[in-house]
């Protein structure tokens, strides 16, 4: 609507004015809401996300003899988690994480 051209009253300008700002005001909520939503799922995925790495690395199978539990202790790091098996279950995370995120980007 173009209130230049148009010979409109100023009033009715006016309340198209606050109209409108109200409008802009409501969207402005909408996409703060939004964004605390995207936020706290965000946070919920990457909780799960860390919990099917805890679980996956609770998961692995046994050594089967005591030489190679041996070769698996000495690679080891302080909490008894096999570093690599650990940084493979992060870098899944991590991919799965990106791939969700351009998901919802889209």
């Amino acid at each position: 609507m173009n209130l230049f051209r148009k010979k409109v009253p100023i009033r009715a300008a006016q309340v198209a004015c606050d109209a409108a700002a109200a409008r802009a005001a409501d969207a402005e909520r909408e996409a703060a809401a939004t964004q605390q939503e995207r936020d706290a799922a965000d946070a919920r995925l990457w909780a799960a996300l860390e919990r099917a790495a805890h679980e996956l690395t609770a998961a692995a199978p046994p050594p089967e003899d005591e030489d190679a539990a041996k070769d698996a202790e000495d690679f080891a790091s302080d909490d008894g988690r096999d570093p690599l098996r650990t940084t493979l279950v992060q870098h899944e995370a991590a991919a799965r994480l990106n791939l969700h995120t351009q998901a919802v980007a889209v």
